[in-house]
């Protein structure tokens, strides 16, 4: 719980605000728009890298408009208790959605860190599949970036469970009212819950998806940011600060729900 409260913190720190509304700033958006103008980099290599970094910020904003969706929906149908039963079906698809935009973006950075450090093509095609050859060939890359690729173990979660909602039968469950908050779980085809960690759940059985969206959602901001420093200094460019700006029409919600999770956690670390 401590672990992931700080990297709420961290995350947090990565929403911003002005008049047009919540936008994601930090060393990811940096590193895209100083992509486009570093000379050290071939033009071959630069276009590759900004339009895998672009495919990035095209993922986080879906994300965000699913998260939206799936709250616009949740308040739609509260008003409306006779359309209950698709406010369940919705958010259990958006949910799904949202852990193959979560996979799609490590599968780019992957892509990313190929181009840059000349991995094989295809071991570099999947996040997955470089994690497998980085175990088997841990001297093919520099310490820091395999130190950090070793260290995200809250990729296979992630990738556990989009793995179960493509292959193996999984599916996510929505339960209670829409006035309750989005309450799930993601089963296994035996019906084996996956969720399980105590601060994320409603009760034994079932979690809090706003919850566990904080949580995996601030995971991928840091790692994004960690990842763009290390990336940088492979290319040999000074990240220059800049007002890059990546709106999204739900990075207001997922603000709240990292903000109510950190004032959650400390009050019961306080007790």
């Amino acid at each position: 719980m401590e672990s992931d409260l700080k990297i709420l913190k961290q995350a947090l720190e990565l929403f911003s605000e002005d008049g047009d509304g919540i936008f994601l700033k930090g060393r990811f958006q940096d590193l895209f728009v100083n992509l486009k103008v570093w000379p050290q980099i071939g033009n071959k290599q630069q276009k590759s890298l900004v339009q895998l970094f672009k495919f990035v910020n095209e993922d986080l904003w879906n994300i965000s408009q699913t998260i939206d969706r799936i709250e616009w929906s949740r308040h739609q149908f509260i008003d409306d208790e006779n359309i209950e039963y698709k406010w369940m079906y919705y958010a259990s698809l958006d949910i799904q959605s949202i852990h193959f935009e979560f996979r799609s973006i490590m599968d780019y950075i992957a892509q990313a860190i190929g181009r840059i450090y000349n991995t094989p093509r295809k071991k570099s095609e999947s996040f997955e599949r470089l994690l497998n050859w980085i175990k088997k060939n841990p001297n093919k890359l520099d310490e820091d970036i395999r130190t950090l690729l070793l260290s995200i173990n809250w990729f296979s979660e992630i990738r556990g469970i989009r793995n179960l909602f493509s292959h193996l039968g999984g599916s996510a469950l929505i339960f209670g009212k829409p006035r309750d908050g989005i309450l799930f779980q993601i089963y296994k085809e035996d019906f084996y819950k996956v969720i399980d960690k105590e601060h994320l759940l409603y009760n034994e059985n079932v979690a809090y998806f706003e919850k566990y969206f904080a949580v995996y959602f601030s995971y991928l901001l840091f790692f994004l940011e960690s990842i763009s420093i290390i990336m940088a200094k492979k290319l040999g460019g000074s990240l220059k600060e800049n007002m890059v700006r990546n709106y999204g029409i739900g990075y207001q919600i997922a603000k709240s729900w990292i903000e109510n999770l950190i004032l959650e956690i400390e009050q019961k670390l306080e007790m």
